[in-house]
């Protein structure tokens, strides 16, 4: 199960990082980012990116719990384990995060547990990043 639950993320990560910033950070949508083009991320936007997965891995694994597909005693673990697999999202390379950044964690804290269980049970997780989130954490290259 936790294999399909950090698929899903990794997915849905690759989603969200989509909108890459180019190693300009000067984006007119961006609504935090710093002022440098290195490769070093902005410490905001790093946390705002680091907050973004464990907002994202805590919901998704309270929704397995809740439906009992997770034992309450190792939801610690499950959500640890989905942060620490979600690589593929670099927040170490975050630049700036969209105005949609709110709107998107909103929409991932309160995830419809029957659409992540089934997509889970299913094992097609590609959909349980929601669409406000596509594109809004910029990463340097």
């Amino acid at each position: 199960m936790l294999k399909n639950l950090v698929w899903g993320l990794v997915v849905g990560t690759a989603l969200v990082a989509a909108g890459g910033c180019g190693g300009s950070s000067g984006d007119d949508d961006a609504a935090s980012g710093g002022s440098s083009n290195d490769s070093t991320g902005n410490p905001e936007a790093i946390a705002q990116c680091n907050d973004f997965k464990q907002v994202y891995c805590t919901a998704v694994v309270d929704c397995l719990v809740e439906s009992q597909a997770i034992d309450t005693s190792a939801r610690d673990a499950n959500v640890d384990a989905c942060v620490g697999a979600a690589k593929r999202l670099d927040c170490t390379r975050a630049a700036a995060v969209t105005s949609n950044y709110d709107a998107c964690m909103t929409a991932i804290a309160t995830p419809d547990c029957a659409v992540v269980n089934a997509a889970i049970e299913n094992n097609d997780t590609s959909g349980l990043v929601p669409e406000v989130c596509n594109g809004v954490i910029l990463l340097y290259p």
